[in-house]
């Protein structure tokens, strides 16, 4: 990951970046991701969205995401201010995915349950971006409904904590006092099954340094408009 970050250093010259890298909490699988700030590189969580490596046991995910709610608003709010541009943009991205998820929150922090909104993910080759204000809009007017059999599903052991055991009284007691509105969340983001990184070998980092390269206008759009 520092390989493919310092080759496209050139590339991500219009705004300071920086690297950051974790695990996820009760699973095998890993992130790295480059986040973006204005003067301070602590503030790995900031209004910017991010470019997301995500590793699995089934590949890897390549993503441009806003996760949570500021960056989420900015990026909405971006695209809302110049809806045209953000089409062209996403023609040229036709591998790419745009995935609009809901979330509902069992904790404090971040304990979520994540849900597709229905309807998505959709290919951002032709993509429509009134597509996503009136989806949102749509899906906030039946959310009640949603809470409710998502709820449903936690107290009767259908739906289980990422850990694999039933939701405990005080995450039910949380979910159920919570959540008058539905969280959101965003990813543009590309798959690539393991089999296929397996055989790149050696030309893995290329191969990931030109889908990065593509993203770039999108990155400029997003990060440096007002």
């Amino acid at each position: 990951m520092s390989l493919l970050t310092s080759n496209l250093k050139a590339d991500f010259n219009f705004k300071n970046f920086g690297l950051h890298a974790g695990k996820v909490v009760l699973s095998s699988a890993s992130w790295s991701s480059i986040y973006f700030y204005d003067t301070d590189p602590s503030k790995v969580i900031s209004d910017y969205p991010k470019l997301n490596f995500d590793f699995t046991d089934h590949g890897i995910e390549l993503s441009v995401n806003a996760e949570v709610k500021p960056t989420f608003v900015r990026l909405l709010s971006r695209i809302k201010q110049d809806q045209s541009e953000f089409e062209k943009i996403a023609l040229d991205l036709g591998e790419f995915e745009f995935l609009l998820f809901y979330k509902l929150q069992f904790f404090p922090q971040n304990n979520f349950i994540w849900n597709l909104v229905p309807g998505f993910p959709q290919k951002m080759g032709g993509f429509r971006a009134e597509d996503i204000f009136s989806d949102i809009e749509a899906f906030g007017k039946d959310w009640g409904k949603f809470r409710k059999t998502l709820l449903f599903r936690m107290v009767s052991g259908l739906e289980k904590h990422q850990s694999g055991r039933p939701f405990n009284e005080k995450e039910l007691k949380y979910a159920t006092s919570k959540n008058p509105n539905p969280n959101y969340a965003i990813r543009i983001e590309k798959r690539y099954p393991a089999k296929n990184i397996d055989q790149l070998g050696k030309k893995v980092v290329p191969f990931f340094e030109k889908d990065v390269r593509e993203l770039k206008k999108l990155l400029i759009f997003l990060i440096n408009g007002e």
